[in-house]
C-alpha cells in the first residue's frame, strides 16, 4: 500500500479550474442568495457563515479542536490518485482559518478509494478525536462502517497523519461511538453496537432495538440515525415505535348448556381468540392488534404489545367460531355456540412489564346489532324488564350514515329470575330510531351465542338511466335530487359517475318520491311517483328491508347551443403558425364555458356548445402578446363569426389568464370527490403550511397511531446489567432527521441540554432546536431560519446534518450543517450532476441565541 503520508495533499479552496469555472456563481452566492444585478441586502447573514466554497456534507466538528472538521465530498483535484473518479465520495479534514472566507481556509483529503469503487461519507469522530467512523458504500450499493485513525495536522503546511482503514461492521450504516472502542450503528433499521477488532467479521455485535414480533402486531419500528452527547447521553430518531410490555392471555368457558353441567375448563385445542387491544384515553373503543386471517391461541405469551407510558389496558378475547368443535350437534353444524363478540378484561402495564390476564365465556349472551338506512339516526333499545338498555354500553346513539350500526356484543339474552338466567325464556327487546320526521320500532330478541340484526329505516336505491339527445362524446354529468310525498324538501340526492349514463340515488327508505335530473345546457327531467315498497316484515310490524327501484330510460333533451368561431392572425406573419390556446369563460364571472388549440398549419379556431348569453375571450400564444375580447354574444344555434383576430408579437401576460390556468391545475390535482363537490380546496395555490415539531410526544405516543402517524426521538439508556430501557422524548407530525445533543447545562439537581434536528416538510429540511428540562420538551421546537435576501424572498434552503460545535456546545449557540442553496441560484454547470439530487451543498456554521 502507498505511503498514506505522501497521499494527502493541501489544498486552499477548490482546484483553479473549477474555481474559475465557478467564479460568476460564486460572486453571487458572496453577495448572499440572489443572481439579481442590484446588489442585495443580505438577510439573516449576520448569523451564517460558509465554511466550504465547494461541495460538503456531514460535517462532524472535531470533539478537542472545533477550528478542524471531517466532511465529505465528490470534488478532487485532478493531480490525486483517484482524480478522475469525479462521483465517488470521500472524507475530508476542513481547517477554518477564517469563519467568513470559505477560501482562506485549508481542505485535507483523508479517503482515496482504498476500499474499491464507492462512497465514503457521514464521518464521526471518536470521543478523543483521534478516530473517525464512517459509511462506506460499494459499487453494489452494499453499506459498511469502517474506522480510521487520523492525528490533526500540527501546521498548515503538515498534513494529518493517517493509519489504514479497518472493518467496523458490515451491512450497516450511522457510525456514532459511544466510547474509544464502541461503535453504535444501524442495521434493518435497528440499533446495534460493536466493538471493532480491525478484521473483516471480527467484532462482537448486540442488538439493542427490536420490532414487535408479528402476531402481535403489524408495526415495523423504524429506528436510524444514533447520537451521543459528550457527556454519553444517547438519542435516535424513528418511526412508528412505541414502549411495550409482554401479556400472557388465558380464557375459559364456563358451558352448562353443551354438557348440562356447568363446567369451567380453559380453551385451547380446537379454539381461538382473537385479541382486541386499547390503550388508556383511546378514542376508538379498541384496536386490534391482528389483523384479518390471524387467530392466537389461548393460552398465548402476546410480546411487545405497545403500551406507552403504561396505565390500565383493555384487553379483550373474542370467541372465533369458525374454530368450534361442531361435531356434538351434527344436526345443526351453523349453530353458534357463543355470542360473536368480545369478552374485556383490565389489566395495568408498564413498559417492560410481564403479566398474565384471565377471561371467562358464559353461554347466556348474544350480539344485538342495530343498523339504519337514513343519515343522522338517533337509536335507544332496552330490556322489557329494564334491566339493561343501550345507555348501558357507552357507544355514542346516533349513527352518522346511512349503512352506519352499533354493535353491542354480549347482550344479556334471558329473563331474570332471583338474579339467575331463566334459560327456556328469552327477553324481548324494545328497538327505537328516528331520523328527522322519520321513525322506527322493532320488538326482538336476542338468542344466546347468535348476532341479532335491527336495521331501523331501511333503505333502497332508484337506478335509472340517462338518454341524451344529442349523444355527446363526453357524457355532461347530471345530478339528480328525489323529493318526497309531493313536497319540495330534498330527501336524497345523487349523480351520474364520469363518463355514464346511469344514475343512483341511495338511502331512500318506503315511501313514493319524484325525480328531479338537471345538467348545464340540457333541459332539466322529472320523474314521478317512483314508490319505494317494503320487502318482509318483523315482529311488531317492523320493516326489515325494502326494494330497490329501477326507473329505465330517462330522456334528456340538449339545450340549443351556438359557437364562436375565427381565425388568427399575427403582426410578424410567422411560418409556420404558433400553437395558440382559447379560453372561453361566462362574461364577468371565472367560469370557463370552452376552450380550443389552433395547429401550427391552421390557425382558425371553433367553440361551440355554448348556450346564449355573452362570454369573454382569452388567447394566449407563446412570443404574443395576450388579447382578451369582452362580451361577445352568442346566438343559438348560430356561431358568432369573429372574422380575423390579431395578435401582436410581445410578452404581454394577461393576470386572468394566468389565475385560470392555475385554478385548473389545482382542480386537476384534487380527488374527484373534491372537484365534483363544488367546494374550493382547502389547500389555495402558494400557500405553505408548515407543521413544525410539537413538543410533547411522550403523549402523543401514549395512543395508538397507525405506522407512519408520527415520528419521534428517544433517549436510550444501557445499564451494566445488560438492561435497555428506552425513553421518548419528542414527537413531530412531520420527518425528524439527524438528531444532535449537548451536554447537561443545567445547575446541580437539573438536566438541562438542547437537540438539534431537521424535519422535512413540503420538499424542504428545516433546522428546528428543542430545549431540553429533564429529558422533557422544554417549550415549543425552535426554527432556525435560512439566509435569504431582500431581493429574493423565496429563498428556502433545505439543510442537512446538523452537529453541535464542541467548544460552545455548553451554552448551545453553533452549529455546523450541510446546506443548499437558493431556488434559481444554484451553479447551473454543476446542476445536472447533482450528487445528492437535494441542490448544490456546502458546509455552513450559524450562531443560533438559546433560552
Amino acid at each position: 500500500m502507498r505511503n498514506a503520508r505522501r497521499r494527502l495533499r493541501t489544498l486552499r479552496g477548490i482546484p483553479a479550474p473549477l474555481l474559475l469555472l465557478l467564479f460568476p456563481s460564486i460572486a453571487i452566492l458572496a453577495a448572499g442568495c440572489s443572481d439579481d444585478d442590484s446588489t442585495p441586502v443580505c438577510d439573516l447573514c449576520e448569523s451564517w457563515s460558509q465554511l466550504t466554497a465547494g461541495l460538503g456534507r456531514f460535517p462532524e466538528p472535531h470533539p478537542v479542536n472545533p477550528d478542524f472538521i471531517a466532511y465529505s465530498t465528490i470534488e478532487k483535484d485532478r493531480s490525486a490518485p483517484d482524480g478522475t473518479l469525479d462521483s465517488d465520495e470521500d472524507l475530508w479534514l476542513l481547517w477554518v482559518l477564517d469563519p467568513h472566507d470559505p477560501a482562506q481556509n485549508i481542505h485535507y483529503q483523508l479517503t482515496f478509494g482504498e476500499l474499491g469503487p464507492g462512497d465514503n461519507f457521514n464521518p464521526r469522530w471518536s470521543p478523543s478525536g483521534t478516530q473517525i467512523a464512517f459509511t462506506h458504500t460499494s459499487a453494489a450499493g452494499d453499506f459498511e462502517i469502517w474506522r480510521l485513525d487520523v492525528t490533526l495536522p500540527a501546521g498548515p503546511q503538515n498534513p494529518p497523519v493517517l493509519g489504514v482503514p479497518e472493518l467496523v461492521a458490515p451491512d450497516a450504516r450511522d457510525p456514532a461511538w459511544l466510547d474509544e472502542t464502541t461503535v453504535m450503528f444501524t442495521r434493518n433499521d435497528k440499533l446495534y453496537r460493536t466493538s471493532p477488532r480491525g478484521a473483516r467479521g471480527g467484532t462482537s455485535e448486540e442488538q439493542l432495538t427490536y420490532s414487535p414480533p408479528t402476531y402481535a402486531s403489524t408495526e415495523k419500528y423504524i429506528d436510524r440515525h444514533p447520537t451521543v452527547s459528550p457527556d454519553g447521553e444517547i438519542l435516535f430518531n424513528t418511526m412508528n415505535r412505541q414502549p411495550v410490555a409482554d401479556l400472557l392471555l388465558e380464557t375459559f368457558e364456563i358451558d352448562n348448556l353443551v354438557s348440562g353441567d356447568t363446567t369451567v375448563a380453559e380453551m385451547g385445542d380446537g379454539k381461538g381468540a382473537w385479541v382486541l387491544y386499547q390503550p388508556p384515553g383511546a378514542p376508538n373503543p379498541s384496536y386490534p392488534i391482528l389483523e384479518s386471517g390471524q387467530i392466537v391461541r389461548t393460552p398465548v405469551l402476546l410480546q411487545s404489545i405497545p403500551v406507552g407510558e403504561g396505565g390500565v389496558f383493555r384487553i379483550g378475547t373474542k370467541i372465533d367460531r369458525n374454530l368450534l368443535d361442531l361435531d356434538t350437534a351434527p344436526e345443526d353444524s351453523l349453530r353458534e355456540t357463543y355470542c360473536d363478540t368480545t369478552l374485556i378484561g383490565e389489566v395495568e402495564l408498564l413498559p417492560g412489564d410481564s403479566d398474565t390476564l384471565r377471561t371467562y365465556f358464559q353461554v347466556v349472551r348474544g350480539s344485538l346489532r342495530v343498523t339504519t338506512g337514513r343519515p343522522n339516526t338517533a337509536i335507544f333499545w332496552q330490556r322489557e324488564d329494564l334491566n339493561e338498555s343501550s345507555n348501558d354500553y357507552g357507544l355514542l346513539p346516533n349513527l352518522p350514515n346511512a349503512g352506519s350500526f352499533n354493535q353491542y356484543n354480549c347482550v344479556f339474552s334471558h329473563d331474570i329470575s332471583g338474579g339467575e338466567p331463566n334459560v327456556p325464556l328469552l327477553e324481548t327487546f324494545l328497538v327505537a330510531g328516528s331520523s328527522g320526521a322519520d321513525a322506527d320500532t322493532a320488538f326482538v330478541t336476542v338468542p344466546p351465542g347468535t348476532t341479532t340484526v335491527v336495521r331501523l329505516l331501511p333503505s333502497a336505491p332508484v337506478t335509472g338511466t340517462v338518454a341524451y339527445s344529442d349523444n355527446p362524446p363526453d357524457r355532461p354529468r347530471v345530478d339528480v335530487v328525489a323529493f318526497r310525498d309531493d313536497t319540495a324538501d330534498t330527501f336524497a340526492i345523487g349523480q351520474t359517475p364520469p363518463l355514464s349514463r346511469e344514475f343512483r340515488v341511495s338511502n331512500l327508505i318506503e315511501g313514493r318520491y319524484d325525480l328531479l335530473l338537471t345538467s348545464p345546457r340540457y333541459d332539466s327531467t322529472r320523474v314521478e311517483n317512483v314508490d319505494i315498497v317494503a320487502d318482509s316484515i318483523l315482529a311488531g310490524g317492523h320493516v326489515n328491508s325494502v326494494t330497490g327501484v329501477h326507473v329505465g330510460i330517462v330522456p334528456f333533451n340538449a339545450l340549443p347551443t351556438g359557437a364562436i368561431g375565427g381565425t388568427l392572425t399575427f403582426s410578424d406573419l410567422p411560418v409556420p403558425f404558433p400553437v395558440c390556446s382559447l379560453v372561453v369563460f361566462v362574461a364577468d364571472t371565472e367560469d370557463s364555458a370552452g376552450f380550443a388549440v389552433t395547429d401550427s398549419t391552421d390557425p382558425s379556431f371553433v367553440v361551440d356548445r355554448l348556450l346564449e348569453g355573452a362570454y369573454d375571450l382569452f388567447f394566449t400564444c407563446p412570443g404574443y402578446s395576450d388579447l382578451t375580447l369582452e362580451e361577445v354574444a352568442v346566438t343559438p344555434p348560430d356561431t358568432t363569426d369573429l372574422g380575423t383576430v390579431e395578435l401582436t408579437a410581445g410578452l404581454e401576460r394577461s393576470y386572468r389568464l394566468a389565475r385560470y390556468r392555475r385554478e385548473a391545475h389545482l382542480r386537476d390535482r384534487l380527488p374527484v370527490s373534491d372537484r365534483d363537490s363544488g367546494q374550493p380546496p382547502t389547500r389555495r395555490w402558494g400557500s405553505r403550511t408548515t407543521p413544525s415539531p410539537v413538543g410533547g410526544g411522550t403523549a402523543l405516543s401514549s395512543l395508538f397511531r397507525a405506522a407512519g402517524d408520527l415520528a419521534t426521538l428517544w433517549r436510550i439508556r444501557l445499564g451494566e446489567d445488560g438492561s435497555i430501557d428506552l425513553q421518548e422524548i419528542l414527537g413531530s407530525p412531520t420527518m425528524i432527521q439527524s438528531p444532535a445533543l449537548t451536554e447537561n447545562v443545567g445547575g446541580a439537581g437539573e438536566d438541562r441540554r438542547y437537540v438539534a434536528y431537521v424535519s422535512t416538510d413540503l420538499g424542504v429540511s428545516e433546522l428546528y432546536i428543542q430545549p431540553l428540562r429533564n429529558w422533557q420538551p422544554d417549550g415549543d421546537p425552535i426554527l432556525v431560519p435560512t439566509p435569504g435576501t431582500s431581493d429574493n424572498f423565496a429563498c428556502r434552503r433545505s439543510i442537512f446534518h446538523p452537529r453541535w460545535v464542541p467548544s460552545s456546545a455548553g451554552q448551545g449557540h453553533r452549529l455546523v450543517v450541510a446546506m443548499g442553496g437558493c431556488p434559481d441560484n444554484e451553479f447551473e454547470d454543476l446542476e445536472a450532476g447533482d450528487p445528492w439530487a437535494v441542490g448544490e451543498m456546502r458546509i455552513w456554521e450559524v450562531n443560533v441565541d438559546l433560552p
